[in-house]
């Protein structure tokens, strides 16, 4: 969690991998992989640095509990955050449908390798 003047601004939530579907449908080599299940800004303290800061945690929390290397999923039409991991060094591996309520989005996977997780100069 991020907090700031008494309020929750953001948080991060990171962990094991889900589900090793992901490896037979996409190809990822390492098995050894975490998962970054979401990170959330406010609208208004975004472009601010907080979610790098946020991400950089994920990878320090990731690398120091094992993971060689990690998945984040976007929904493929937003693009912000598209470019935030690409910038990071994440590499779309591939997309499904999701289906929300009544609604199919896409979602990108985006897999990120060791060396990034280690690195503090990604993003």
């Amino acid at each position: 969690m991020l907090p700031f003047d008494g309020q929750i601004i953001g948080f991060a939530d990171v962990g094991a991998l889900r589900s090793d579907v992901h490896f037979e449908r996409f190809k990822a080599k390492e098995r050894n992989t975490g998962e970054i299940y979401a990170i959330y800004l406010l609208e208004e303290r975004k472009r601010k640095g907080l979610g790098k800061s946020l991400f950089k945690r994920s990878r320090l929390w990731l690398n120091h509990h094992g993971f060689d290397s990690f998945i984040v999923w976007v929904l493929a039409d937003n693009r912000r955050a598209r470019h935030f991991y690409e910038r990071g060094g994440g590499e779309a591996i591939g997309e499904i449908t999701i289906n929300i309520g009544d609604k199919d989005y896409q979602e990108v996977c985006y897999l990120c390798k060791r060396n990034l997780i280690m690195s503090g100069s990604a993003i």
